[in-house]
């Protein structure tokens, strides 16, 4: 189990003003690698992360998600979505591909295209 200090560590883009501003939240790099980890050890046996080709992250915010991933999943190809502009540049650090706008439309128009 981690500790609290590095379950609750906050991704280095955190900024409460701007949380605040747009009513959002965060969550923690330690509780989302503590997530991923849980995850991948459900997997069935002679799973590899190395197999995984595409992750999609439908509520992205400022992208611990995404720095999570790109450690644990290096060739799969990750994509956010997300609702906020000014978080682009974050995303763009983890993320193979960005879309910004609406989770519910974006997800229907990425299942259209299949």
């Amino acid at each position: 189990m981690a500790d609290q200090g590095t379950l609750f560590e906050a991704p280095p883009e955190f900024d409460p003003a701007r949380l605040r501003e747009h009513e959002a939240d965060f969550t923690p790099l330690g509780v989302v690698r503590q997530f991923v980890d849980w995850l991948c050890a459900r997997q069935p046996n002679g799973w590899s992360p190395l197999a995984c080709k595409r992750i999609l992250d439908p509520s992205a915010g400022a992208g611990a998600y995404g720095a999570v991933l790109r450690a644990r999943f290096p060739r799969a190809h990750l994509t956010a979505i997300e609702l906020r502009p000014e978080e682009r540049p974050h995303l763009e650090r983890h993320y193979d591909e960005v879309i910004i706008g609406d989770a519910r439309v974006e997800l229907a128009k990425l299942a259209e295209a299949g």
